[in-house]
């Protein structure tokens, strides 16, 4: 059954779809720079699984190089991922022009092509770079752990041995 189901998903061909600028949360999203590509109509769940095994392929397969090449602080991107479409986020401010745009897309268009997704989707999107205060939240939550001096299960291992005891006791009395 396993087979014949990754059989399936792999014999799955997108026929239709829309723009991908007509998704609602590209479309009403302020922070959304440039939008390419058709993002494909899914009716099955065979078809979601597809697409997102083959947009997860692409942006594994393309990951290096666009890292490589663009990722801060040698470029403008800070983030790179997929849901129904790949998502690149370059940082607030950066000067980002047409053909490093197409550049990025043309990378990962080769690698879904081979994958089978043909005009792939993808959206640039501006993002801030995450504040000093929220990795100073993450390292006292480090600390936090480090300076717990419990050991795991020892209250278990405490009450197990105090059941024990009273069972031990309990057993020389006589009812």
């Amino acid at each position: 059954m396993y087979d014949e189901w990754e059989q399936a998903k792999k014999e799955v061909v997108f026929t239709s779809g829309i723009d991908v600028n007509e998704l609602g949360e590209v479309k009403n999203n302020p922070n959304i720079m440039e939008a390419r590509g058709i993002v494909p109509i899914i009716e099955t769940e065979i078809e979601r699984e597809a697409l997102s095994e083959r947009l997860g392929q692409t942006v594994q397969n393309s990951k290096g190089e666009i890292i490589e090449k663009y990722a801060h602080p040698k470029g403008p991107l800070i983030a790179y991922g997929y849901g129904g479409y790949v998502s690149i986020s370059i940082l607030v401010g950066s000067e980002v022009d047409d053909k490093t745009l197409d550049s990025i897309y043309d990378i990962i268009e080769q690698e879904a092509n081979k994958v089978g997704i043909e005009n792939v989707p993808v959206v640039f999107e501006y993002e801030e770079f995450p504040h000093e205060d929220e990795e100073v939240d993450v390292e006292i939550d480090a600390e936090e752990r480090e300076n717990n001096n419990t050991t795991p299960g020892f209250s278990a291992l405490t009450l197990l041995l105090v059941f024990s005891i009273i069972m031990w006791f309990r057993r020389d009395q006589v009812f």
